[in-house]
């Protein structure tokens, strides 16, 4: 551009000195156009200066011409190129001498890039007393929320412990009332196996009574057809003495035939008197045999009452006493974590609170990172300034490593990378805090329907046990074993003895039976043998008699029948009667045995009972177990989350104290290179190495304040509100390209007027 100008310029200047004179030697003998005239070089070759002086000498060739004109052509150009030179050495001259003279220009140009500098590290020293006053606020809202976590904690931390306390108490008690009842029920099942024992005794017992009853009734079939060959012997008898009465025998054949038939008939009845004698003694034997037994097994039932009554009392007095201690327990126990969780709640609602309050607004902040971009970009068009001025001055520019502040950047990073990590874990402790407190409410009602449960299982148990009074009352002579009661059980044995002993003595009299029948049937065959020959003998006898004796001695032989009927007679009477004393022993028998198997009923179905009664208390026992395994799981794991959360707190610490560390640093070197330029700016001008390494300085903090502040909104939006959204901290790549702080975070909160006032008076200071 200076050079066109002076191109521009140069043919008037030429003209012009600065003594108002010409000073090149042949400016009046040339046109703009060029042409030659008649002053040019033809008359000067006739003129005295040159070899050919002389007018006479001849003219030159035309070569020559032609030659001469191109060198005067050539001279004439050269001398147009010095006088453009010289003019455009007289431009420079010209502007050196106005610059030289003029030097205020300058001066008020180095005065504004003083000033912009003295307000960048204005407004530099203003962001560090806004970012200094920041930290204190943030330290005491961190501080107190701090204060009122620990405070927090601690009182969860006794609550754990009063909870855990409490929980190996109920759990103590529960393993002390489970053993109780496991020994209970391991004796209920011995005294159901003895139960069990004995019922199988008296069905043994029975089977035999039936054993007898079916022996009896063949003996009462024998004596049956006993009765009916004793009915066809006196009709024979009967018989025979009508036909003897007619007719006429002997006086001696009659007599000894009536004495035979007497002698006959008496050994009969003493056979017959002597086998009935021996029934009705066995029959009384095993009639007080029975009504002993029958004594002795309802003096056992008493005794057995007697004892057992008041072991069932206590037990049942026992079972209403622990069930009672164990609801007033778990009500304790509900009510107790009730209040615990409504306190937690509220501790919480409250912290919450506290900390939406705390956090400054979205706006406020909004508002503070806009008015940041503003302050940063007008700084950086200042620099763009300073660029500029700087190549157009030609300055050199120098590059700079900064290996330190990069170093710095990186650790600053990797810090609030580890400080969202806490905060992400921090996050996650309070959703499994969270997730406890819900837990334990859902616990809640479990533990009542096992309340309800156990009181139906209550309700239950008292009803199965008024229906075993009811039995008892019922069946006063139940036989009801124990394992204490020994004098029952000899007892028991000894009547087992008897009446195997009884047993034995039927099994004997019933293999006697058929002989005595078979004999008495023999017997009984060769006395009618006896008896016909006699009688035809006395047939024979009276048929060579006469007619008065016969009457005589139809008259004894009547008299001899009749007795002989009158006995026979007597005979079936006692088989009567012996018949209906076995019929009547035969329906004591079925009595005893209907009796027997109601017992046994009733006994299984108590078995049975108690079984169920085990099976349940069993299944409670293990769903008590579940739920304490449970509740100790939370406990562990709500314990687990207190230590992660003092973890959390340990760190906020250290990244607190860090990042206090740090603005410090940040504020000394602020006030050196404050230092540094205020001393400078006294006797030299600032070097451009000097103004990028200001730059730098200036950019990079200002870029760790901006990144420190969203660390510090990021944090109070996570310490705001549970289920917020997690926002990430910023980093070198994408801190240029994310929003702020206000325009990411999620919440809501109230405004800082004062640092709106700080603001608006920077803004107007500036």
């Amino acid at each position: 551009m200076a050079e066109m100008k002076a191109a521009s310029t140069g043919p008037l200047e030429a003209t012009t000195s600065p003594a108002g004179r010409s000073t090149s030697p042949h400016a009046g003998h040339c046109r703009p156009s060029g042409a030659l005239t008649h002053r040019g070089p033809l008359l000067n070759s006739w003129m005295g200066d040159g070899p050919m002086a002389s007018p006479r000498t001849p003219r030159q060739h035309q070569s020559e011409l032609r030659m001469g004109l191109a060198l005067s052509e050539l001279l004439r150009q050269v001398a147009e190129d010095r006088r453009t030179q010289q003019r455009q050495l007289d431009a420079l001259e010209r502007r050196l001498q106005e610059h030289l003279t003029a030097p205020a220009a300058n001066r008020e140009r180095w005065a504004d890039l003083q000033g912009s500098v003295s307000g960048l590290l204005e407004e530099v020293a203003n962001l560090v007393r806004r970012v200094e006053g920041l930290d204190e606020k943030l330290r005491i809202r961190t501080a107190s929320c701090e204060e009122l976590l620990r405070q927090r904690s601690r009182e969860l931390e006794q609550q754990l412990h009063g909870q855990q306390q409490k929980v190996h108490l109920a759990v103590s008690t529960f393993e002390e009332m489970s053993k109780r009842q496991t020994s209970k029920l391991r004796k209920l099942v011995s005294s159901s196996e003895e139960h069990s024992r004995k019922l199988a005794a008296l069905e043994d017992m029975t089977r035999r009574a039936q054993a007898i009853q079916a022996r009896l009734s063949e003996l009462e079939g024998q004596q049956a057809s006993l009765e009916e060959e004793f009915r066809g012997v006196v009709t024979a008898s009967t018989a025979v003495a009508q036909a003897i009465s007619p007719r006429h025998a002997p006086a001696e054949e009659y007599d000894v035939g009536a004495r035979l038939l007497e002698s006959e008939l008496a050994k009969l009845s003493k056979q017959l008197a002597t086998q009935l004698d021996e029934h009705s003694a066995a029959l009384a034997n095993l009639r007080v045999r029975t009504e002993s037994q029958e004594q002795r097994l309802s003096a056992a039932g008493d005794r057995l009452e007697k004892l057992v009554a008041p072991t069932l009392e206590a037990l049942r007095s026992e079972m209403h006493q622990l069930r009672a201690a164990e609801r007033a327990e778990t009500e304790q126990q509900l009510e107790h974590l009730a209040r615990q969780l409504k306190d937690l709640s509220e501790t919480n609602e409250e912290a919450i609170a506290e900390l939406k309050e705390a956090a400054p607004g979205e706006h406020v902040i909004s508002q503070e990172m806009q008015q940041m971009r503003e302050t940063c970009a007008i700084q950086e068009e200042q620099l763009q300034r300073l660029m500029a001025y700087l190549d157009q001055q030609g300055l050199p520019r120098e590059e700079m490593d900064l290996p330190d502040v990069v170093f710095r950047v990186e650790r600053l990073e990797n810090r609030m990378e580890s400080f969202n990590q806490d905060a992400v874990s921090e996050k996650a402790d309070r959703s499994e805090l969270h997730r406890l407190d819900l837990a334990l409410e859902e616990l809640q009602q479990p533990l009542r329907r096992l309340s309800q449960r156990t009181a139906s299982n209550e309700a239950r148990t008292t009803a199965l046990e008024h229906r075993l009074d009811q039995f008892q009352e019922k069946l006063p002579n139940a036989v009801l074993a124990s394992s204490t009661d020994q004098t029952a059980s000899n007892e028991a044995d000894a009547t087992e003895v008897r009446i195997g002993e009884i047993s034995a003595r039927v099994m004997e009299l019933e293999e006697l039976l058929p002989q005595i029948s078979s004999r008495a049937a023999a017997h009984q065959g060769h006395e009618r043998k006896e008896f016909l020959q006699r009688l035809e003998k006395l047939e024979a006898a009276a048929e060579g008699a006469g007619p008065a004796p016969e009457m005589l001695l139809s008259n004894e032989v009547r008299a001899q029948m009749d007795e002989v009927s009158d006995m026979a007679s007597k005979a079936l009477k006692i088989a009567e009667n012996s018949g209906n004393n076995m019929q009547a022993l035969r329906f004591d028998l079925v009595v005893e045995q209907e009796r027997v198997a109601k017992l046994g009923k009733e006994l299984q179905s108590l078995s049975n009972s108690f079984r169920d009664e085990q099976s349940k208390i069993q299944h409670t026992a293990e769903r008590q177990e579940d739920h304490e395994q449970r509740a100790s799981e939370a406990m562990q794991k709500i314990a687990a989350s207190m230590e992660k959360v003092q973890g959390l707190q340990h760190g906020y610490e250290g990244g607190t104290s860090a990042l206090n560390k740090l603005v410090e640093s940040i504020a000394k070197r602020v006030e050196a290179a404050e230092a540094a330029l205020g001393e400078r700016e006294k006797d030299v001008p600032p070097a451009a190495s000097e103004v990028h390494m200001l730059r730098d300085e200036i950019k990079a903090d200002l870029n760790w304040i901006e990144s420190t502040s969203k660390v510090s909104c990021d944090g109070l939006l996570r310490w705001r509100a549970k289920g917020g959204r997690h926002i990430g901290a910023p980093s070198r790549r994408d801190g240029a390209t994310r929003g702020g702080c206000g325009e990411a975070a999620v919440g809501k909160g109230g405004g800082d007027r004062e640092a709106d006032r700080e603001d608006g008076e920077d803004r107007k200071n500036y």
